[in-house]
């Protein structure tokens, strides 16, 4: 690995870092309401911790998503204009996904076995599929909004809204929308997975275009 790409990989591993803090304020914030909401009840903590872990895989879904729409108009210029290849950006974003997610992970685990709740931990795992999932959807409309402008994000929002909506049903609620029974969060995590190697490989292709603006 040259230093370019080293200086590159640690450029987007902080933005990762600072992302998660980003969020972290967030979950902090809706700590804060809870706990006022719970206040003076019996088990205050692992009422709030619970209501964090309910909340807190769903959020990690639209914020990686939310972030990586912005990395090809934001962080994909800023690092090419300082000389970095597009390969390593491709790299830097999968860099800057893994790092929100885990950290998000590492947060959750930590709180669904303090409140004895080890159940919570594959629903997280499955949370974090779909994160990444998720961030490659929002690559790819990134640089559709960058090469044919704003106009095309309405359109696009209300169609990965609803599939954001399908898939927070099928895992969340248990909704049973594809018939897959007792075997639908495997099998729909496997797809996920598929899809999310498809998407990196259009991003890579993607990458290969972009220019600095």
């Amino acid at each position: 690995m040259s230093e370019l790409s080293k200086r590159t990989a640690k450029y987007y591993f902080v933005q990762g870092i600072k992302l998660f803090l980003v969020m972290l304020l967030g979950i902090v914030i809706f700590g804060a309401v809870w706990t006022n909401i719970y206040l003076g009840e019996v088990d205050i903590t692992d009422k709030v911790l619970y209501r964090i872990l309910s909340f807190g895989g769903v959020f990690m879904i639209m914020m990686n998503m939310m972030y990586s729409m912005y990395s090809p108009g934001w962080y994909d210029n800023m690092v090419l204009s300082m000389g970095a290849r597009r390969k390593d950006i491709f790299f830097g974003d999968f860099i800057k996904q893994i790092t929100f997610i885990i950290c998000n992970m590492l947060l959750y685990s930590t709180m669904a076995l303090a409140v004895h709740k080890s159940e919570h931990i594959k629903r997280i795992l499955i949370c974090g599929v779909f994160a990444l999932l998720m961030g490659a959807v929002g690559i790819i409309v990134g640089h559709i909004i960058k090469k044919y402008g704003r106009t095309t994000f309405i359109v696009i929002s209300v169609v990965c809204s609803a599939t954001f909506g399908l898939i927070m049903c099928e895992v969340a609620n248990g909704i049973h929308l594809f018939g897959l029974g007792e075997n639908k969060e495997n099998v729909i995590s496997i797809a996920a997975v598929l899809l999310f190697v498809f998407m990196e490989y259009v991003i890579y292709r993607l990458n290969r275009k972009v220019m600095v603006v």
